[in-house]
């Protein structure tokens, strides 16, 4: 019997059989091999770049309060390895941070509620290296990830030790701000202190200007390298009869003022006794190199200007210099009696 012979419309397609589905799945597991191959290119990539940066990169997990990733890092930062800032919990990392510098970095990462996306968030602060010693470190921080109430819960950040650029600055600082040959406050920063003090609100404010009595003579009599030792040895005297937050400076050859905030006019006698009984207890301990300081103070209220008062405290410096001096030379003309 002839076989029988199948004809087709025009136009309509055979059905998809086996082979048509295995050529399918073959394109499609090609595909996810280039696309593998293309992420894992793209993460050797990313591992190179990382493995290769001269600062700490990391990642900080919010909930969890330590840190979740590190890349490698040939040099220890801070004396750290890798391993082990991967095993600091989160009392472990706060142990590390300087106590005057906890509140900036909790405030640092209290704004992390209110940054985008994108945002870049900077601090310089002081961890303890495994040695012991402080170092200033630099971050530099952005939001890494969201929970599902859109708040960051990890932050995505680079750490440096920028130690030498800061005790650069310091030391900078500290030479434009400070008197060589004292350590106390220069000129400069006395006259920008009065303008800050001035603006400000800590009144009253009680200045006192001082000189120190006979250096010409000891400069003449004894050579300069005397004459820098009974200013160093003032100075002392100066410094050691006021707080830390008085400003202390010598602002001229033999003269220095201070700034004290908050001192009223009250206080001056006491301030003045303090004075002349640390005078006393140096000499006394020095009688064979003795200061003598002749003083003046004045005080500022609300709304009076503070230069106006340094001319007053100086006016009356010179008047007390004056008036210790006519009463050695009355003392020296009458003799012993």
């Amino acid at each position: 019997m002839p076989a029988r012979k199948t004809s087709h419309s025009p136009g309509k397609s055979l059905p998809e059989g086996p082979a048509h589905e295995k050529g399918d799945l073959a394109a499609l597991q090609e595909e996810l091999k280039k696309v593998q191959a293309e992420l894992a290119r793209k993460s050797r990539f990313a591992e190179h770049i990382l493995a290769t940066l001269p600062n700490l990169t990391y990642i900080f997990d919010f909930q969890e309060k330590r840190i979740v990733f590190v890349n490698r890092i040939s040099i220890p930062f801070l004396g750290y390895t890798a391993e082990k800032l991967l095993e600091m919990d989160g009392a472990d990392l706060e142990g590390l941070l300087h106590p005057d510098d906890m509140e900036h970095v909790h405030a640092h990462y209290e704004a992390y509620h209110r940054v985008a996306d994108g945002d870049v968030l900077e601090l310089e602060f002081r961890l303890k290296h495994s040695y012991g010693d402080w170092h200033w470190v630099s971050i530099r921080e952005t939001p890494y990830d969201r929970a599902s109430d859109g708040q960051v819960f990890q932050v995505l950040g680079t750490a440096e030790d920028v130690t030498d650029r800061m005790l650069a600055q310091e030391k900078l600082w500290y030479t434009s701000t400070h008197d060589s040959l004292t350590g106390l406050y220069n000129r400069p920063y006395f006259e920008e202190e009065l303008s800050r003090l001035e603006r400000g609100r800590r009144f009253p404010v009680t200045v006192m200007a001082a000189d120190v009595d006979g250096l010409r003579e000891v400069n003449d009599r004894l050579g300069h390298p005397a004459g820098d030792a009974l200013i160093r040895n003032a100075a002392e005297v100066i410094k050691s009869c006021f707080r830390a937050e008085d400003v202390v400076a010598r602002t001229g050859g033999d003269e220095f003022s201070v700034l004290l905030p908050d001192i009223g006019s009250i206080s001056i006698d006491a301030v003045q006794t303090r004075v002349l009984r640390r005078i006393e207890t140096y000499n006394n301990a020095h009688p064979k190199s003795p200061v003598h300081i002749s003083f003046g103070f004045a005080t500022a209220e609300r709304g009076e200007m503070l230069r106006d008062i340094v001319r007053e405290a100086d006016r009356r410096m010179e008047s007390n210099k004056v008036a210790t001096r006519n009463k050695n030379v009355d003392a020296h003309s009458r003799g012993p009696e």
